[in-house]
């Protein structure tokens, strides 16, 4: 109900709408393929403690004949981004975490129309209040019993 809630008020996103399709595309028939165990660095090149090596010169290639013609125009909307970054980054500095909208989520059908604008901004809200505290401690609670128990997990502290 809640994720319906939300996408009603805010309507479908480019990766809600790519999401779909590629979950659509995968369950034609095929089976589901074991992942092996891995950690943020799995995902992020510069986080893994290797050498990055140096892309095909075909990339290059290609970047040069994507801005060809065109070197104005990007530079302009580079400077143009650049400014916008600039007052993004002076309001986030200035409210912190405050700029992120949240919403009790008993109140979530009252509060979305008024958040909405802000929650396409932000691409995220907060929804405080869906499972209780002693709820949340429990899963807490499990998930800490289960790295002892797996001192293998990665991720650890």
């Amino acid at each position: 109900m809640l994720n319906n809630t939300i996408k009603r008020a805010i309507g479908p996103t480019a990766s809600h709408v790519r999401t779909l399709g590629m979950a659509a595309m995968s369950s034609a028939g095929a089976a589901p393929l074991a992942k092996k165990e891995g950690d943020i660095s799995d995902s992020f090149g510069s986080l893994s403690g290797t050498e990055a090596k140096p892309l095909p010169d075909s990339f290059r290639e290609l970047k040069l004949s994507l801005v060809a013609g065109r070197e104005e125009q990007i530079k302009a909307s580079w400077n143009r981004l650049l400014q916008r970054l600039k007052i993004e980054n002076d309001i986030v500095a200035q409210g912190g975490s405050n700029v992120i909208p949240e919403v009790q989520y008993d109140e979530l059908l009252g509060n979305i129309d008024r958040l909405k604008d802000e929650i396409h901004k932000r691409g995220v809200v907060v929804i405080r209040g869906v499972i209780g505290e002693a709820e949340a401690r429990a899963y807490k609670s499990e998930i800490e019993e289960y790295v002892r128990k797996n001192p293998s997990t990665r991720g650890r502290r």
